[in-house]
């Protein structure tokens, strides 16, 4: 009787659209899989760390926990949201939930999702599962709720449902992808060569007259305008960098960290150790971790920046229709181009482009990547800026059999003067050679 409830509970479970699958979550590299300094950015210096902690103006920390509410919180980006405890769904009593925008709890149980998964509460209970819930999203625009339970199997796991139109609802998706604020684009030759090896945009800041910085285990780097600059970091991994309207840096990797904009870190006081990452509320950077809240013990001392806006240039390209085939190479060509196909003649597929990019030594350094139509077909192409550079893709492509490269000749930058312009036919793609993550930039 047990196993066929259980196959009953499954199939009222998968014809309501529940997924197995968790929302992406932030990117964590490990330490160890952090890249050496490359012999062009390691910077030989002594460390920039403070040996003194900082000295709060206020008490003994820094930060200190918010005990407006208590539960597990969630981070919104510019807000919080309080679950009491044990946030599970079927709740056994009346769940409370809090908001916390303005540095305040808010009464907030409407965003608890009861209405919308009401229907699952009967053959869980029968079954005795019970689902964690979690919060995510983009406050107000975007609040996601998603139910988990703590098994492998998956077994009671809950639909995606999204806050719209003052009523939770069903998402058209299994869960969302993240979206990664993009700085404006004089910002973009420093993120493309960020010395990481992930997706730079997780430790990425910039803005409030300072130097770009990012990060990875051990090191802190900062771009001087051409080059990244790296030093020692007391951090164990990459650290989440929240940029301050003073022009410093909140670092957070289970420890906080104060980057002045030369540099210099200062570790700060918090109640509880653990942090994460930060939220935004009342326009001062708070720290979430370990599904605790704590704020900063003096109002204003760590506030954010308010970041420019990237805007759109829209220069239409100078080719619209299919581009001309590129001609054979030779010495007197002054734009070498490399076509890559698979051996049988069919394009690359979506990953296999940039994953090759991360392969080819010299950190992207003199190459562009493009997928255009030219009249012979669709290609990817890598243009380059010189023969060398041409002959490092050519020599990453011999460990790739089923891939093939031909060195021509084509100036594919010349028909698009706005890289960020694409059309049907050309179009660039931006790839941080260090990670093979494609960054989607316009």
């Amino acid at each position: 009787m047990q196993s066929q409830f259980r196959v009953v509970l499954m199939v009222v479970l998968a014809g309501a659209g529940c997924s197995k699958d968790h929302p992406e979550a932030q990117p964590r590299p490990e330490p160890s899989l952090a890249p050496q300094p490359s012999a062009a950015t390691a910077v030989p210096r002594a460390s920039s760390v403070s040996p003194e902690r900082s000295s709060p103006p206020n008490g003994k920390y820094d930060y200190e926990v918010f005990r407006g509410a208590l539960g597990r919180a969630y981070g919104l980006k510019r807000a919080a949201l309080i679950c009491e405890e044990p946030c599970r769904f079927p709740e056994e009593t009346k769940q409370r939930v809090w908001l916390v925008r303005d540095g305040r709890a808010e009464p907030a149980d409407q965003y608890w999702p009861r209405a919308v998964w009401g229907r699952y509460t009967s053959a869980m209970q029968q079954a005795k599962l019970q689902t964690r819930v979690t919060f995510f999203g983009d406050y107000p625009q975007e609040l996601y709720a998603w139910g988990a339970v703590e098994s492998r199997s998956g077994d009671g796991n809950l639909p995606l449902v999204k806050w719209s139109s003052d009523a939770w609802q069903r998402d058209h998706r299994e869960f969302p992808s993240t979206r990664w604020t993009l700085p404006p684009r004089e910002y973009d030759a420093a993120l493309l060569s960020a010395p990481v090896d992930f997706n730079p945009l997780f430790s990425f800041a910039y803005g409030a007259d300072a130097p770009p910085m990012t990060s990875k285990g051990g090191l802190l780097a900062i771009h001087t305008g051409k080059a990244w600059d790296t030093r020692p970091a007391p951090w164990a991994g990459a650290v989440q960098l929240t940029r301050l309207a003073d022009g410093s840096t909140l670092a957070l990797n289970r420890g906080a960290w104060l980057v002045s904009s030369k540099g210099e870190i200062t570790a700060l006081r918090i109640e509880k150790s653990l942090a994460e990452k930060s939220v935004t509320i009342a326009g001062d950077a708070w720290i979430l971790g370990s599904y605790t809240l704590s704020r900063p013990s003096v109002p204003g001392r760590f506030k954010v920046a308010q970041l420019p806006l990237r805007t759109s240039r829209g220069r239409p390209p100078t080719q619209p229709g299919k581009i001309a085939n590129p001609s054979g190479f030779d010495r007197r060509c002054k734009t070498p181009a490399v076509l890559i196909e698979h051996t049988d003649g069919t394009p690359l597929y979506g990953t296999e482009l940039p994953s090759l990019f991360a392969e080819v030594p010299g950190e992207g350094a003199g190459l562009e990547a493009y997928v255009a139509d030219f009249e012979l077909g669709e290609r990817s192409v890598v243009q380059a800026q010189d023969l060398a550079a041409a002959e490092r893709v050519l020599d990453a492509l011999k460990s790739h059999p089923d891939l093939r490269g031909e060195l021509t000749c084509s100036d594919l930058r010349s028909l698009l003067p706005d890289p960020y312009a694409r059309t049907e036919h050309l179009r660039r793609v931006f790839i941080h050679a260090r990670s093979g993550v494609v960054l989607e930039l316009t």
